[in-house]
């Protein structure tokens, strides 16, 4: 039994796949912000639709509720008070402050200060839990 991780339901709103300024189609599968969301506690929703060929298929999506929404992608402003000894920051991470344009959005490197990095760059990810 496979998640539709795709479909990810949050506050009514679908997270599915978003358009690029270039005009092309990227999934949002490994999306910074969704990855962290998907440390909270959500149900599974159990859905079905057809297949080009008319056959059933069944798929799972998540769908979570605003109050269980603990753990989130810190925003820049943020992500300079993390401090872990057990887990150190080391290299770059994502933050969930967007730039200007819809191609580049704010990194934190351990020790260092936020700047502007292409959107779809690899980066690590720290979910921040709140209190």
């Amino acid at each position: 039994m496979e998640n539709d991780f795709d479909n990810l339901t949050i506050l009514g709103y679908k997270w599915q796949n978003k358009k690029t300024e270039g005009g092309h189609y990227e999934t949002v599968k490994n999306f910074a912000a969704k990855m962290a969301v998907m440390r909270n506690k959500f149900n599974i929703e159990k859905r079905e639709q057809k297949d080009p060929e008319g056959n059933k298929v069944i798929f799972y999506v998540p769908d979570i509720e605003e109050n269980d929404i603990v753990w989130y992608l810190p925003a820049s402003n943020e992500q300079k008070g993390i401090t872990d000894t057990e887990y150190p920051l080391s290299g770059t991470y994502w933050s969930s402050t967007a730039a200007d344009d819809n191609t580049h959005a704010y990194v934190y490197s351990s020790g260092g200060e936020s700047v502007i990095g292409e959107r779809m760059a690899t980066h690590k990810i720290r979910a921040a839990r709140r209190k």
